[in-house]
């Protein structure tokens, strides 16, 4: 999310809960949310998030799944002027061999 605004600077994560997690989880993911400055923090804190939602990052959970319903939000504030560009990459789900994450995708 990109919000223009010339009097702020922030970057902000923050997760989304899936309507089909249980409630505490819910609870769990309203209490994740990172501002920083430095892009050289979006690493840890994605690691950080993947953890919480029990989805495969970086080397962490080698059995867990991929994909998840849940969304990670990464909001930018401030004076910024910046491209969005989507890259769609056919054929990265096609090679899973999880069944799982094809039916999520």
């Amino acid at each position: 999310m990109l919000r223009h605004d010339n009097r702020v600077k922030r970057i902000i994560v923050s997760l989304l809960p899936s309507t089909s997690r249980l409630h505490k989880k819910k609870e769990r993911f309203a209490t994740f949310q990172r501002d920083f400055v430095d892009f050289s923090e979006l690493p840890r804190i994605i690691h950080d998030a993947s953890r919480l939602i029990g989805v495969r990052g970086f080397s962490d959970f080698a059995n867990a799944p991929t994909f998840a319903v849940d969304v990670l939000r990464l909001e930018l504030v401030g004076n910024i002027a910046l491209y969005l560009i989507l890259v769609d990459l056919p054929g990265l789900i096609s090679v899973s061999e999880d069944k799982e994450d094809v039916l999520l995708v």
